[in-house]
């Protein structure tokens, strides 16, 4: 068998079986004489290993910020207006004759901003004894006008109803409120018209 000498001239040459070396001097190595041989077929590939283990889930992110708010819708159409319901009012006078029995002539006025209707009346007492009221109306706000109705008291202490009275009113009408006859016994008595607007 060949071996490497110890100190080997530039260009000297050592073969064993079927490869050779040649001594470089210049870099001091053997330089192998030919190529290599070709490359092998590639062996088969190897079954794919398992899969490994899942790693641990990372930490929730921080919340993005909240965005701006939207703009406001729009304001929905306005509903019909509903119906106006019938106007209800009283009127009336309260004639007090400080304990003596009350006496005659006018007691009061009222004035009637709207044209209505004269729904009911009622005169009350404060005992059982006569008193005579009647109403008169003044159109436009001119006093002196005609009689409108009247209600009274017979020896009693309430009386209600409109038989006597022209029902119709109209704006600005003035209803003055008297006493005929001889009142009697009562000291305090209360008239109320009930009206409602047309």
């Amino acid at each position: 068998m060949a071996i490497f000498p110890l100190n080997p001239t530039d260009g000297q040459t050592v073969t064993m079986g079927s490869k050779s070396w040649t001594y470089d001097d210049t870099y001091n190595v053997w330089d192998k004489v030919g190529g290599d041989g070709a490359t092998g077929a590639a062996g088969a590939t190897g079954a794919t290993g398992a899969t490994g283990a899942a790693g641990a889930a990372g930490a929730t992110g921080a919340t993005g910020a909240t965005g701006a708010a939207g703009a406001a819708g729009a304001t929905g159409a306005t509903g019909a207006t509903g119906a106006t319901g019938q106007a209800v009012d009283t009127v009336g006078v309260v004639v007090d004759g400080s304990g003596s029995v009350i006496t005659t002539g006018s007691k009061g006025f009222r004035w009637i901003p709207y044209a209505c209707t004269v729904k009911n009346a009622v005169l009350i007492g404060n005992t059982g004894g006569t008193a005579e009221f009647a109403v008169y109306r003044n159109t436009n706000l001119n006093l002196g006008g005609a009689t409108f109705g009247g209600i009274s008291l017979n020896n009693g202490q309430t009386a209600q109803g409109i038989s006597d009275f022209t029902t119709a009113l109209a704006a600005n009408d003035v209803l003055e409120f008297k006493i005929h006859g001889s009142p009697a016994v009562i000291t305090r008595a209360s008239l109320f018209i009930e009206i409602e607007k047309s």
